[in-house]
């Protein structure tokens, strides 16, 4: 049988949809209203100063302790805290008198900043909204005009970057058309912060792994590399996400008779790692300095992990099963401080779509044309994302969750949306259709569906935005 291939019909349905929705989100949501966007902003300020890499000092603080931070515009942070009051006040809208007010705050004195809880970050992921903050000034925006600026340059990368990855995929493009296109990806796509590129490149990722299965040409090493880039930028932004790097595992098992091969997987697995550790070891050594809630302590939380791992696989149960509705929530959307949810409606219609999307090819395969070695790597691929999932509780647990606590803290949704993007090597939209089933029939399927679910996206996602903040 012929093997069917769909024109790119993701990739434009994907930027005519998610496009505008990001030039919206940027231009309509208040600036450093999404989390840690002035933080971030500030990092891709200090990155246009030459500040790329920092190391912790005590000169600032002349009292033994560490700190690290930057020289950054004092009126950055008096933008931040006339934002802040949308937060405290629901009823605050952004008429046009608080528009003139925000706007009204131009690029001024400098003042030291500590910068400590993105200092930990490299510059990579800020390159878009640096760009921003460099042409915002040289011809003399405000703060806030420059916020929107680097917003959409960021956005449109990110969007961009998205539909690459929904270009080479050879399998799963619906799923990873469905995690692209939700709320909470567009709105950290049109925000000044790093998920964007994140999201971006572990969707790249996932698509490259989906190539790499099938691909047999002389390019396939390029795509090798390219895939060890992606996963050592998004761990370096997240280190829980270095768990994904197992991917190369799994490939080397997949490729496991021929033996060239499977080096290249087992020795881009090292290399890629190997990388991350390095990276994390000079940000613990030279760069990061404690902040957080008070009762935390990265030591005495890891011993009690390793003497007692049942215990807090007991704990993540627990934080799974009561967090679950924020997770969800989160994960699917919640604008602004996660104070904007979209209507109530919604995460129903997102979670029949999610399953819908992901069961409806399952259908209509024939289940005795799946091979042994594409079931090894169904199952690997799954204990990866697993991995993944579980770094991400782990690390907030040793990082972010007081002593003694029985919740694992700081976990939210939207972390997760990375890690999502690698179901989309669980999909069973490249095997071999049933003889009664038209390939066609199918796909046409999948499509109306997608199309849907981008025309609710449309109407709630500027809906939900109007009624929160004009």
């Amino acid at each position: 049988m012929t093997e069917y291939k769909p024109p790119q019909f993701f990739m434009w349905s994907y930027l005519f949809f998610a496009l505008p929705l990001v030039v919206f989100i940027s231009m309509t949501q208040p600036v450093f209203y999404s989390p840690d966007e002035t933080s971030h902003f500030i990092r891709a300020y200090q990155i246009t100063a030459g500040d790329l890499f920092f190391v912790k000092s005590e000169k600032v603080t002349g009292s033994g302790t560490y700190t690290v931070g930057s020289m950054i515009d004092a009126n950055i942070l008096k933008l931040h805290d006339q934002v802040m009051k949308l937060y405290t006040d629901r009823s605050a809208r952004l008429d046009p008198v608080r528009v003139e007010q925000l706007n009204s705050f131009k690029w001024g004195e400098l003042v030291w900043s500590s910068t400590k809880n993105v200092a930990i970050y490299p510059p990579f992921l800020y390159v878009p909204q640096a760009i921003g903050v460099a042409l915002g000034r040289w011809v003399d925006l405000s703060i806030m005009q420059t916020v929107r600026l680097s917003r959409l340059l960021n956005g449109v990368f990110a969007t961009v970057i998205g539909a690459v990855a929904l270009m080479i995929a050879c399998r799963g493009k619906s799923i990873l058309f469905l995690f692209l296109l939700l709320p909470m990806t567009l709105a950290q796509f049109a925000s000044a912060g790093q998920d964007a590129l994140c999201m971006a490149l572990s969707a790249v990722a996932a698509a490259i792994c989906s190539r790499l299965y099938n691909e047999t040409k002389p390019h396939a090493n390029y795509y090798i590399l390219l895939l060890g880039v992606c996963l050592f930028l998004i761990s370096t932004a997240r280190p829980p996400y270095a768990a994904l790097s197992l991917v190369f595992c799994v490939l080397a098992v997949s490729q496991w008779q021929v033996k060239k091969k499977r080096n290249q997987y087992l020795i881009a697995f090292i290399g890629t790692f190997s990388a991350v550790v390095v990276w994390s070891l000079y940000i613990t050594l030279f760069v990061s300095v404690g902040f957080g809630p008070e009762g935390v302590s990265y030591k005495e939380q890891l011993v009690g992990v390793l003497n007692a791992p049942f215990g807090w696989l007991a704990i993540l149960f627990h934080t799974w099963l009561e967090g679950f509705d924020f997770y969800l929530q989160s994960f699917v959307g919640n604008f602004g401080y996660l104070d904007t949810p979209l209507p109530s409606f919604y995460y129903l219609f997102a979670r029949v779509m999610m399953l819908s999307i992901f069961i409806w090819p399952w259908m209509v395969v024939d289940y005795k044309q799946i091979t042994k070695k594409a079931t090894v790597s169904y199952v690997l691929n799954s204990f990866v994302i697993l991995s993944a999932m579980v770094s991400v509780y782990l690390v907030l647990y040793v990082s972010w969750t007081p002593l003694n606590a029985q919740f694992i803290d700081g976990v939210q949704g939207r972390y997760l949306i990375p890690i999502a993007f690698f179901m989309s090597l669980l999909s069973s939209d490249h095997l071999t259709k049933r003889a009664h089933t038209s390939p066609c029939f199918s796909d046409g399927i999948l499509k109306l569906m997608l199309i849907a679910y981008a025309c609710i996206n449309c109407m709630v996602i500027p809906w939900t935005i109007a009624i929160r903040y004009y």
